[in-house]
């Protein structure tokens, strides 16, 4: 079921109803006014249609959430509204392209009470001039009231805010209250020792305080973006995108806790206050922010305070003087966390060194493997019984060190034995039960050199 846009009337096929009782023939016109029935209408870029407001948000949905001073039924007829008055411009625009098949729906913003900005008649000078007097008159009227509703609208937001932090705190003492009345006390835990019995979990960080950022001041608004187009440039890539964007968060979280609290922000005034931006920067260590994090954050800060002193919108009041301060202040505090940052990099070259091999160290294996290597390979080439002592003592030599008995071998074996061993054998076997003190020669050798 959908309302048609033009008799309002609600069916169940809308598309038919169009082709045959308002004779719509056109395919772009009749996907439009289907579009509208539906509600699938693109309001980005779309000024907002509450009276007194000016702006021309990115996201007309989330902007209308700021009006505190409308109700959830007042929010839907403006979209809607919104959504209607765009959908006029563009059939008007579809008419003046003068089409194949022409365009036969009369749609337009002014059905529900409103006038078409878009008009050309709307800004042609008046020819008489007490009327363009009395035309300035009630300009410089509507400017006022437009201050003063800006201003009011700020004020009832910060009242809102302030009541919904109150009303939180107060239902938190008394969830605290009750609890304290129908629970028991725990019992403390053993030092150093969790509630479970295991060590005790680090605390987590401390969330940061959510300070919003006045997004209703157009001057804030208008500088953010041209200081996003001045940091993206001509070519921007993805990584560029995405880096422009976390910068101008940072930014923001300064500018709401610096604009908190105040009436007019779009004076920049709000600004001058180095007292302020110590505590900001004392509350990002608060929240155990890294010293590399928290320098980021000052580092932003101090671009986008170049980029206003350098060039200042018309509504800032600040003059050169405090700007210098400003910018002196958050340098100061950059500089104080440097000497921070420098020091934690040192440490952390230190402890990385410690854990590598010295040169020195590493010179000394090299040279001692040039000596030992050349070594090694050339006792590789000699024979197994020369690069082993031990390769020709099997069991059965056991007679040659104690006198024979009838377990061993006989005589003539013997011989055969003792003449298979070389005079180094017989060297190395002389020296090793010489050093035991043991005599052997009249054992061994039968007290000859030769076998």
């Amino acid at each position: 079921m959908a309302e048609c846009a033009l008799c309002f009337n609600v069916y169940s096929r809308l598309a038919p109803h169009l082709t045959a009782v308002h004779k719509v023939a056109n395919s772009d016109e009749k996907r439009l006014l289907l579009a509208l029935a539906a509600g699938r209408v693109d309001t980005r870029k779309t000024p907002c249609p509450v009276p007194g407001c000016r702006r021309t948000p990115a996201r007309l949905d989330r902007h209308l959430r700021q009006h505190a001073e409308l109700l959830t039924s007042g929010r839907k007829e403006a979209m809607g509204r919104a959504k209607r008055r765009k959908v006029a411009r563009e059939l008007q625009w579809l008419r003046s392209t003068q089409p194949a098949i022409p365009v036969v729906s009369q749609l337009a913003s002014s059905s529900e009470g409103e006038r078409d900005s878009e008009d050309p008649e709307a800004g042609r000078p008046c020819a008489d001039r007490g009327c363009r007097r009395a035309t300035e008159r009630i300009q410089a009227q509507l400017t006022d009231l437009g201050k003063q509703v800006t201003k009011m609208r700020s004020t009832l937001l910060q009242i809102t805010r302030l009541y919904r932090e109150l009303r939180k705190g107060e239902g938190g003492r008394r969830r605290r209250k009750r609890a304290r009345r129908t629970r028991s006390p725990p019992a403390p835990p053993a030092p150093g020792r969790g509630a479970a019995g295991g060590p005790t979990p680090p605390e987590p960080p401390e969330a940061l305080e959510p300070y919003p950022f006045p997004d209703h001041v157009p001057a804030l608004n208008l500088l953010l973006g041209e200081f996003e187009g001045y940091q993206l440039g001509s070519e921007p890539t993805a990584r560029l995108r995405n880096n422009v964007t976390s910068k101008l968060g940072r930014i923001k979280a300064f500018l709401g806790y610096m604009a908190r609290g105040t009436a007019e922000p779009g004076d920049f005034l709000f600004l001058n206050q180095p007292a302020r931006i110590r505590a900001w920067a004392a509350r990002l260590g608060q929240t155990r922010m890294a010293e590399p994090t928290r320098q980021h954050y000052l580092k932003n800060v101090a671009q986008f305070l170049d980029y206003l002193s350098e060039t200042p919108p018309a509504a800032c009041q600040l003059s050169s003087t405090a700007l210098v301060l400003i910018r002196r202040e958050v340098r100061a505090l950059i500089r104080g966390i440097r000497r921070r940052v420098v020091v934690h990099e040192v440490r952390t070259k230190q402890v990385k060194e410690s854990r590598l091999i010295p040169k020195a160290s590493l010179v000394r294996c090299h040279r001692t493997a040039g000596r030992k290597i050349p070594a090694l390979l050339g006792k590789q080439a000699l024979p197994p019984f020369q690069r082993f002592p031990l390769f020709v003592l099997p069991g059965h030599q056991q007679p040659l060190v104690h006198p024979a008995t009838s377990v061993c071998p006989s005589p003539p074996r013997m011989g055969l034995i003792r003449g298979g061993r070389g005079a180094d054998r017989r060297g190395w076997m002389n020296q090793q039960l010489l050093v035991a003190r043991r005599g052997v020669v009249r054992f061994f050798f039968r007290g000859t050199s030769s076998p």
